[in-house]
C-alpha cells in the first residue's frame, strides 16, 4: 500500500523522506517555525537537523513556517510500519475509534465535486 504525503508537505518529503519527514512532524507539528534565509549554524538547524533545515530553508527561507500536523497520513504512516491501533491512535493524538474511521477511507481520495440534492416538500413554497 502506497501511502502518498499531503500536499502541503509533499516537497519536504521528496527533500528528506518519508521517515525524516514523520519525525519532524511528530517533533513539530501544530507550532510556527522562524525560517531563516541561512540555516547554517542556526537554532533551526541545531533542533532538527541539516538536512530539514536545508528543506525549510529552501522552501520558507526568510519567512515562518506553520508545521501542519497531519493526522491521516501520520496514522496510515503508523499503520503501515505495523504498529497496533492503540499505538497508532497514541503517537497521533487521536482516539482508537478515530484510527479504524481514518484507515476505512480511501488511501487516495480523488476530490469529488460536491453536489446538492434538494427535497422538495409539497408543504413548503418556491422562493424563486
Amino acid at each position: 500500500m502506497t501511502i502518498h504525503p499531503p500536499a502541503q508537505i509533499d516537497w519536504l518529503v521528496a527533500a528528506i523522506g518519508e521517515d525524516a519527514a514523520l519525525q519532524f512532524i511528530e517533533t513539530a507539528g501544530g507550532s510556527r517555525l522562524s525560517v531563516p534565509c541561512k540555516t547554517a549554524g542556526s537554532r533551526l538547524e541545531q533542533t532538527f537537523g541539516p538536512e530539514v533545515a536545508t528543506a525549510l530553508q529552501e522552501q520558507h527561507g526568510g519567512t515562518y513556517y506553520d508545521v501542519p500536523v497531519c493526522r491521516h497520513w501520520r496514522v496510515r504512516r503508523y499503520r503501515q510500519m505495523g504498529l497496533s491501533l492503540d499505538d497508532s491512535a497514541r503517537r497521533a493524538g487521536v482516539s482508537r475509534r478515530r484510527v479504524v474511521q481514518i484507515m476505512a477511507t480511501h488511501d487516495d481520495p480523488a476530490p469529488q465535486p460536491r453536489t446538492r440534492t434538494r427535497r422538495n416538500d409539497p408543504s413548503q413554497l418556491s422562493m424563486f
